[in-house]
Parts: C-alpha cells; structure tokens; sequence
C-alpha cells in the first residue's frame, strides 16, 4: 500500500442492496449494476476495487495509532497540510475525468441502511471524530469526496460539553451526513465543486465582566474608634516607660494599621514586651506587629477592625481596571488589596511557583477561584491551558468543561498520578523543541513561531487544592517528578501552585519548599504552621476570610485582603464558557489512563528511568562497581546529593542488574565486574 504522499485518491463506498428476483434477473441481462455486495471496499483511479477490513488495518496497525498518542498534534498545522493535499489533488482531479453526470445518487433504501451502520458503530474516545463529506445535487463531483483514507488524521476531535464526565463524552461533528454510494465513473469535463474538509473550530467566546460583582458604595471609616484604639496605645506605653507614640494611622480594608514612632535610644524590641497588654485593652482577639515597618521609620500594630466596618474587595473592580488590562506581565493574576489601598497583582511567570496554606474559611478556595477567574479573563485556550486537581471534588471541580482545560479536572486519586507524569514529559517534550528551533526558554520560541506565522506553545499551569490528601500515598514518583518540575519547568512556561489546609513538614518537604519562592499563607491554626508556610509567625494571627500574608519571589512580606468572588460569580462565568465554546482536551482521561498503563506507573519504572538519566549515573555506577560500595547514604554524603536523587539512581542500577534488590538489614551487593558494566552502559 502505498504511502500517503502519493497523494492518491480514495474514498470509502459502503453498498448494500437488497433486490427481487425480477430485478436481480434483469441486471444479469442488462449488466448495467455491480452484483450486490455487503462487503466494504474502496474504489481507487489508480487501483481499481479492494476490498478492506478496517481503515486502520488497511494502514497495517493492529489497532488504532491514535491510543499510542500521549499529546495530539498542532490542529492548524495538520488542517494546513490537509488544506494543501486538497488543492493538490483538486488541480490534478482533470486526470479522472469525473462530473456530476457520471455520479448517480443512492437509492433511498441505500441511504438509511448506511445512517443505521453509522449510528451503531461505536466511537472510541481516543479516536479523532470522522468528519464526514457532503455532496450538493447541482456539484457531484470527485471533488467533493475524501481525498485520502488517512485524511482525517489530520483534525483533531472536537467534543461538546454534555454535563457528563469525560470518559462519557463521545466525539461529534457538525457537518451534514454523506450519501452511502458513490458511483465514479470517467467523463471528459470535469465539474470543480467547493469542498468540505471538516467542522470548523468555533473562535474562542471570552466572559463578560458584568458576570462578576462589583462594589456598590464605599463604606464610611470609624474615624472615632480610630481615635480611641491610638489613645489606648498611647497610654499603654507611658505606663510600660516606652517612650514611643503613635504617629498617624490608616485604614486598611480589614485592619487598622497604626504607625508607631520610636524616640531615638529607645530599643524598638521593647514594644513587643506590651503585645499582650495591647491586645487586653484594645478587646482584640489578636494584633499583630511589624517591629519595623519595611522600608519606613516607624514600628507597626496592625489592629483588626469590627466586622461590620471590613471592606470587601471584589474581584470584579480589580480586572475592571487599566493596571489590570494594559499589564504587562507575562501572566498577571488580581490577589487583593493591602493597608495602603493599593492594589497587588503578580506575575505567575515570575513566582515561578506557590504554595498556599489556609485553615477552614480562612479564604484559600476563594482565593484559587480568584487566580483562575484573572487567568480565564485574560487569556484564550490557544494562549493558557489549565491542569485541575482536586481530592475534595468541590472546589476545582466546578470549573470542568471549560475549554482551557488540558484534561478533565482530576478528582480520581488513581489519575494523580498519570497527570502529574503528563505535566513532566510535557516539559521534557517542550525542552526539545527549545534544542531544535535554537532557543533557551517559552518567550523565544513563541517569538520563532510568530515570524514563521505557527500557532504559540500556550502556557501551563497546574493547581492543586489539598495536595497533602494524595502526594504521601503517591510515593517518591510524584515527589521526584514535582522537584524536577519545579526546578525545571519555569522556562517551559509550566507553573504549579500548590494548597493544603494544614502545611507539615511530612508535606511540604525542603526539596519543595527550595522551589516555591510565592508563599500565601491565609489564617493557620498555630505557630509551627506559620513557620512552615512563611519561615516566620504572623499567619496565626490573622482574621480569616481573605485576609493574607504574602511573600512575593523573595520580596518583603505584605499583609493583603483577598480578593473575593462569590461561586454564584464562577457558575455565570463557567456557564458561559461551556456554552459558546467547545471543550477540546490536550489529552483525555483515557489516554491518561493507558499511558500510566503503558508505562507501568505506580511500580517504580518512573523512578528508575529518572535515576538511568541522570547525569551522575554513569560516574556513580564506576564508583559502585570499584569500590564495592552501595550504599545510598554514604554515597548522598559523597556526591553532595539529595537522598531521593540518590535513590532513583540505585533503582536504575538495581534495574540494569549492576547491584541487587534492597533487603532491609542487609546491603546491597554489587553483581558485575568494571568489564561487565562498560559493556551494560553501552546498551542501556
């Protein structure tokens, strides 16, 4: 069978007919028809009648190729090429010498054979959508017929969102339904006839603002209880021998920050020896100090106010704003707003990572909802793609079926770790093309890809909403592959954030935390929590409901209210997004599945394919193999390695048959010679 670039023009004929003896007996005497055969075959200009089983095992697969694709394609670039080979083959259709008057059209009884074949045959969903071919009654030409058995391989499948899960969802397409029976036959003028080469891919329909609320009216301060919490303060330090006072005051959306001015020769630590007295006489739960002020020459006491006199700051005022629009941030998402009223945007490109830590009601959900909502305002899925995990099933489950989705949001704990895998080899993935097109990092390439007028490589970012839930039972695959994603994946323009109600050390591991330069730590519920989040107490003593602590990519921490958006907010928005737009997945929860299966996730294999990869592989394997040591933890000391890196290392040469299994008590033994281990690092 030849390949595709002959070019050469097929299309499939599925005839079935069903005729009485009379007329069965007048076709053999007029020998005008074919004999009637159930049996599917294609008619080819160059070829004549063959008789086929299946389209993929006419190609000689023994099963469809498109289960061992773990990322599709470019979908402009393959309808480009599939756009080429039909001008192609349209120019050089005058060989075959077909018009309408050579092509009979199907009996009625043809017809509704072949619509009943088509809605019985199952449509796995991993399989790219046929796209079917129409023909006009005043255009029946060859023109109008596939060009090639393999041509729709070259679109992508294009789902709509059905409300169901997405291993129900079945691939549809848009265009009218083809006739069953084609008659071919050779004419001198040729008819040129438009031709349909599939659905076409709706634009992207962005959210209105007016889905998201709005600040009504601004609220009045409480000047007067302002002015009795500064003479509390006041004469608490005349009473404790501070020689210190407040100097001003502002008011914050959540609390009261007053500015303490130190004379000169006084200890400013000294304030801290009053926290408690404050805290008694101003009828607070907590306050908070700031000993000093970042950048200013005063100390601060952070004083919550009531309830009834706390700002909320919507989401929807911070996108509605230039500084939002007209930013020039890489990937800017609205945070809230701080004691000075100023606004706070960042720039998930440059955190490059975060991590997020909050107790029940503290606003650490809200504030995911926020960061997404920024994200989907300001982006289309062919610039941002989003990878969803939730243990809980609530919070990031209500965003599937909108189409910047990669996958469908994870709520499976047996999918964790699949789509943990798929963020890794995509980076790895990206890496090469940056080693082909010459370039170092995502902002290059795409640069590359503008000139050459290509589709840019959308950015990703992946959230996870109670990690701790599932990374302890993944095991040190999904630890391993988050390290190396968080120390590689910046310029591959991947981006991981990562929440969890109570932060410990079991969690959030040195090797993470080295990574993750953004830490967001709403109310926790003790001291230890704080220090584990921030390196430092404070976010213990905070209020709840969207109040934060930030610490930015290293710069000094900022205490911020939240921004706030209510899920009646998010269900308009996400409503509208599955509505007006279709939900075309990277890659689905079946490929996710039978690539975990094929690469034998959860056995260690990932492990050991790290370990034969890295780049200390070879050197520490001659070191094992001379000096007859396998020892993991002498060997970390000696090569100034992590002890999991180290580990992965030892699984690939326990792999290679270089060192035995590991028995607890006893050590390991190594099992080949200096001779042997050349010969096994040369066929690795």
């Amino acid at each position: 069978m030849k390949n595709r670039n002959n070019k050469r023009n097929e299309f499939y004929v599925y005839k079935v007919v069903r005729k009485t003896d009379q007329e069965v007996k007048e076709q053999e005497q007029t020998q005008e028809v074919e004999q009637p055969s159930n049996t599917s075959y294609v008619i080819s200009p160059h070829f004549g009648r063959q008789e086929i089983k299946t389209k993929y095992e006419s190609m000689g697969y023994h099963r469809d190729p498109s289960s061992y694709d773990f990322i599709r394609g470019d979908k402009k670039l393959r309808q480009d090429i599939y756009q080429r080979q039909l001008e192609t083959v349209r120019k050089n259709s005058k060989d075959f010498g077909a018009n309408e008057s050579s092509l009979e059209k199907p009996s009625k009884e043809v017809v509704e054979v072949q619509e009943e074949i088509n809605e019985n045959v199952p449509v796995a969903q991993n399989e790219y959508a046929e796209f079917e071919y129409f023909e006009e009654e005043q255009a029946n030409t060859i023109d109008d017929l596939p060009v090639d058995v393999f041509a729709h391989d070259y679109h992508s499948e294009i789902r709509k969102y059905s409300g169901q899960p997405a291993k129900e969802e079945k691939p549809i397409t848009e265009t009218p339904k083809t006739s069953a029976v084609v008659k071919a036959k050779t004419h001198d003028a040729p008819k040129q006839a438009p031709v349909n080469i599939g659905p076409k891919i709706s634009k992207y329909v962005g959210p209105k603002l007016e889905f998201l609320s709005h600040t009504k009216e601004s609220g009045n301060e409480n000047v007067a209880e302002a002015e009795r919490q500064k003479a509390i303060i006041n004469r608490t330090f005349q009473e404790s021998g501070i020689r210190a006072s407040v100097s001003e005051y502002i008011f914050g959306p959540t609390v009261t920050q007053f500015f303490i001015k130190v004379e000169p020769g006084v200890n400013v630590r000294s304030i801290q020896s009053v926290e408690s007295n404050l805290t008694m006489y101003l009828e607070a739960e907590s306050i908070r100090l700031q000993i000093p002020i970042p950048g200013k020459p005063f100390a601060g006491i952070e004083v919550p106010k009531k309830r009834e006199n706390r700002k909320i700051v919507h989401l929807g005022d911070l996108l509605d704003c230039n500084e939002f629009k007209n930013s020039d941030m890489v990937l800017p998402i609205a945070v809230g707003q701080d004691n000075y009223g100023t606004t706070m945007y960042i720039d998930i490109a440059e955190m490059p990572h975060c991590l997020i830590a909050g107790t029940t009601k503290s606003g650490k959900s809200v504030s995911l909802n926020a960061f997404l909502l920024s994200l989907i305002y300001k982006f289309s899925p062919r610039e941002l793609r989003l990878v969803l995990i939730d243990p809980k099933r609530i919070e990031l489950g209500k965003f599937e079926g909108i189409p910047h989705l990669a996958m469908p949001v994870i709520v499976e704990q047996e999918n964790f770790l699949p789509a943990v895998t798929w963020v890794f080899e995509e980076m790895e993935r990206r890496y090469n093309v940056f080693q082909d097109y010459d370039v170092v990092n995502i902002v290059e390439l795409n640069k590359v890809l503008v000139e050459q007028r290509k589709p840019k490589l959308p950015y990703v970012v992946m959230i996870m909403d109670e990690f701790s839930d599932w990374i302890t039972s993944a095991g040190i695959e999904a630890e391993n592959m988050l390290q190396r994603i968080a120390q590689k994946a910046r310029a591959a323009g991947i981006h991981v954030i990562l929440a969890a109600q109570r932060p410990s050390k079991n969690v959030i591991k040195g090797d993470i935390k080295a990574n993750f330069d953004t830490r967001l730590a709403f109310r926790v519920s003790s001291f230890d929590d704080a220090k584990i989040i921030l390196g430092s107490g404070g976010a213990e003593k905070l209020e709840g409901y969207g109040d934060m602590l930030i610490r930015y990519a290293g710069r000094a921490e900022r205490r911020l209210q939240g921004a706030f958006v209510s899920n009646t907010d998010v269900k308009k928005v996400v409503n509208f997004l599955r509505t007006n737009n279709t939900l075309d997945y990277i890659v689905t929860e079946e490929e996710l599945k039978q690539s975990a299966s094929q690469r034998n996730i959860g056995s260690g294999s990932t492990a050991k394919t790290l370990g034969i990869d890295d780049e200390l592989f070879d050197e520490i394997a001659y070191y094992v193999v001379r000096n007859k040591n396998a020892s993991v933890n002498s060997l970390s000391r000696q090569f100034n390695t992590g002890f999991n890196r180290m580990n992965d290392i030892f699984l690939g040469l326990e792999d290679l048959g270089i060192v035995s299994k590991s028995v607890k008590g006893k050590s390991r033994e190594v099992l080949v010679d200096e001779l042997e281990l050349e010969e096994i690092l040369e066929n690795k």
